[in-house]
């Protein structure tokens, strides 16, 4: 039933774009001079206010702690050499934070500690995927191959 509706509901959608798919012809911004808001109806306009709104937008956490930007950075760097240390460090919980680390960002720190003991075995049965398949509905595709969980299921009997 539930697939039903979401069949519905993307049919409606379908019908509501209409065989040619065209782009964005007229985008709501805010008008910073006014206060209100204007309609941006020229193809270059569009393009060049989603840019620079995509830009801002994708930029938060540069200035957040842990951002490009930002003092915590240089501990967890792809690029640097000693950022495997500290990473180490922080999930020993030994890792010793910066002088203007807030008590928030002390405390996430602390949380950090890895507190597993055991080692989680990672071997899995051909039981496990039998079991996996049973329970999963034959029409749920489980990849980008096509292929459904009834596939498998039929394999795996």
């Amino acid at each position: 039933r539930h697939r039903e509706q979401l069949k519905h509901d993307y049919a409606a959608i379908r019908k509501g774009y209409g065989i040619n798919k065209m782009g964005l012809a007229t985008l709501d911004v805010p008008d910073p001079e006014t206060g209100g808001r204007k309609l941006i109806t020229k193809a270059n306009e569009i393009h060049d206010y989603l840019l620079q709104r995509n830009e801002k937008h994708f930029s938060q956490a540069t200035y957040t702690t842990f951002g490009d930007a930002g003092p915590g950075f240089t501990y967890i760097d792809p690029n640097s050499s000693t950022s495997d240390a500290h990473i180490d460090a922080m999930l020993d919980g030994a890792f010793e934070p910066w002088e203007s680390a807030s008590p928030y960002v002390c405390e996430f720190l602390q949380e950090l500690k890895c507190t597993i003991q055991d080692e989680i075995s990672t071997k899995l049965q051909l039981s496990d995927f039998i079991q996996l398949f049973k329970t999963i509905p034959e029409n749920t595709a489980s990849s980008v191959s096509g292929l459904h969980y009834g596939h498998y299921r039929v394999l795996s009997k």
